[in-house]
């Protein structure tokens, strides 16, 4: 869950996939999970994305860096 009040926001994708993300100005995740979470997660300021490794920072308006993260 989100906690507003914390330094940097956190999201649980657990349970949850991905079905789609979108770039443009900003990096759209499009979620499907249970009931009540399905959405979205659009992004557009700078953001770090750890998947197994080292954060990764991303800037959604600078899409040539994008290709080589995702």
């Amino acid at each position: 869950m989100l906690d507003p009040d914390a330094d940097t926001w956190r999201v649980d994708l657990a349970g949850r996939a991905v079905l789609m993300f979108t770039i443009d100005y900003r990096v759209t995740l499009h979620l499907y999970g249970e009931a009540d979470y399905d959405g979205m997660i659009i992004l557009q300021t700078p953001f770090q994305v750890s998947l197994s490794g080292d954060p990764v920072r991303i800037d959604p308006k600078r899409k040539d860096e994008l290709v080589c993260v995702f």
